[in-house]
């Protein structure tokens, strides 16, 4: 893929059309949220005004139950000193910075998120859309490809701060590139395995990675004087090795406490959390939800070692919970 191949999505069609539906979800989100209070304009629509007072939105809207606001796109108007200009979701958030609560120290950020927001919405304007019947009848991966929106929400829903271009078209839901998961072997000194009752360690992995990739795996840490009982296999999402684990724990690295053991065999797409893979290979074998150091919907999705080792203990005893409780089990609730 050549350099200009990687933005063909970024069309001004489709720039165009992405900022207009982010700023009619943004109109109706905020106004939900009462950080904004649409006026009415006397002729049947709102108008939201900039901070300053100088800048209008026009727009028509329907106000449905728990004030939710039902607003149509193009409707959408921007005005300025007598003159219509751009619906521009970017603009709209400096003008209305105050009113939505965005510090300077925040705003930057902020926009990053929206600019890569509407960066996935052009993208996925350049899938063809599938009807809903045959959604009905498709399969749950091409779902989970297939959906547009993200979270219902947040505006900034699809930031994924961290991602260059040709990383988000590798890792992104709705690309459905397929993705082969980097392993390490990590040091017992340093790192713990955890489970649910009845799964052990060795089957476990066995059963996942197939015997003869544990037993490349294997060669590769005997070859380096390693003995392969002193470490447990960990999957890593690429972007977390190639970006994080070889930076920040380039000392673990160096020490051997960390073992880069290369790709696995089996292909997996990602979920529409980002950091979690389905198995397109053997799609009887588990999801794997991996740490992913980027900034999404404000929050930097890696995982708890704390919380990942208390987990399995906590979901081996709400699953007892819901088996032995009557009501649930007659309703036929399971955890899965």
């Amino acid at each position: 893929m050549s350099l200009a191949d990687a933005v063909a999505h970024l069309s001004p069609e489709h720039w165009e059309r992405a900022n207009r539906l982010l700023v009619r979800k943004a109109l109706a989100e905020f106004a939900h949220e009462r950080l904004i209070t649409p006026e009415s304009d006397g002729d049947g629509g709102y108008v939201v005004r900039s901070d300053d007072g100088l800048t209008r939105y026009r727009f028509t809207a329907t106000l449905r139950s728990l004030d939710h606001w039902q607003v149509d796109p193009e409707s959408i108007t921007r005005h300025r000193d007598g003159a219509e200009l751009p619906v521009a979701t970017l603009d709209f958030f400096i003008e209305l910075k105050t009113s939505l609560g965005l510090s300077d120290e925040v705003l930057p950020v902020y926009l990053e998120e929206i600019s890569s927001t509407l960066s996935g919405t052009c993208f996925k304007l350049t899938k063809p859309q599938i009807p809903s019947a045959e959604l009905a009848k498709a399969s749950f991966q091409e779902i989970e490809t297939g959906m547009t929106e993200g979270h219902p929400c947040f505006v900034a829903n699809n930031g994924r701060l961290g991602f260059g271009v040709h990383e988000y078209l590798s890792y992104a839901p709705e690309t459905a590139s397929p993705v082969r998961l980097v392993w390490l072997a990590a040091h017992r000194s340093r790192a713990a395995f955890t489970a649910g009752v009845g799964i052990e360690y060795e089957s476990f992995v066995r059963a996942e990675l197939g015997a003869g990739t544990v037993e490349r795996f294997a060669a590769t840490l005997t070859e380096q004087g390693l003995d392969p009982a002193d470490y447990l296999l960990i999957p890593v999402h690429p972007w977390q090795w190639w970006n994080k684990l070889s930076v920040t724990f380039a000392a673990e690295v160096a020490q051997r406490h960390l073992v880069c053991l290369g790709e696995g065999d089996d292909e997996y797409l990602a979920q529409q959390s980002i950091r979690t893979f389905f198995n397109t290979t053997n799609p009887e074998k588990h999801y794997v939800k991996t740490a992913l150091s980027v900034l999404n919907m404000g929050f930097m999705r890696g995982l708890s070692a704390a919380y990942m080792e208390a987990t399995p203990a906590i979901n081996d005893w709400l699953a007892q919970l819901v088996e032995n409780d009557p009501v649930l089990k007659s309703t036929g609730l399971s955890v899965i």
